[in-house]
């Protein structure tokens, strides 16, 4: 038996195209099986091992964990969830401010569940504190999300 181990990339791209496409399917299966394989993710990354092997490997452990959370959001999101994500998405943005992709699937889901204001606000939130911390302007993703909050475009498409 062979099976096919999916990068971020890979699974992100076949989101995107089930959006477009409308393949609810593949999308519902894709969320299932991140929900899967997060469920099997438990406490920190390396705790049983040894200090040296902690420092060099769970950031990159917790990148992936990450990664692989907002690849089920998206895809959660594109199967109108929008409500049921904002308490876990507010979560995660407080856990990780710097990370604007997660701030700007949180934006999304304010705005798909009637939350201009929220979306709006969140963006602000994020651009003082990416101003403040690191003195650096939102990037690209972040701004489209806005924008898109504002011109009405936010609801039919994901970050």
């Amino acid at each position: 038996m062979q099976v096919e181990v999916l990068g971020p990339v890979r699974i992100r791209q076949g989101i995107r195209e089930d959006t477009v496409g409308g393949s609810k399917q593949r999308t519902m299966l894709a969320a299932l099986s991140l929900r899967c394989a997060l469920a099997l993710w438990r406490g920190d990354a390396l705790a049983d091992t040894t200090g040296h092997m902690i420092a060099a490997e769970q950031p990159h452990l917790e990148e992936q964990r990450v990664d692989a959370l907002e690849l089920r959001l998206e895809a959660e999101l594109v199967l109108g969830l929008q409500r049921e994500l904002i308490p876990e998405l507010r979560s995660l943005v407080a856990r990780h401010p710097l990370r604007e992709r997660l701030r700007a699937l949180l934006m999304t889901a304010f705005y798909r569940a009637e939350r201009q204001a929220d979306a709006i606000a969140s963006f602000q939130d994020c651009r003082r504190i990416l101003d403040e911390e690191l003195g650096v302007a939102p990037g690209r993703v972040l701004r489209r999300t806005y924008e898109g909050v504002l011109t009405g475009e936010a609801g039919s498409r994901i970050p």
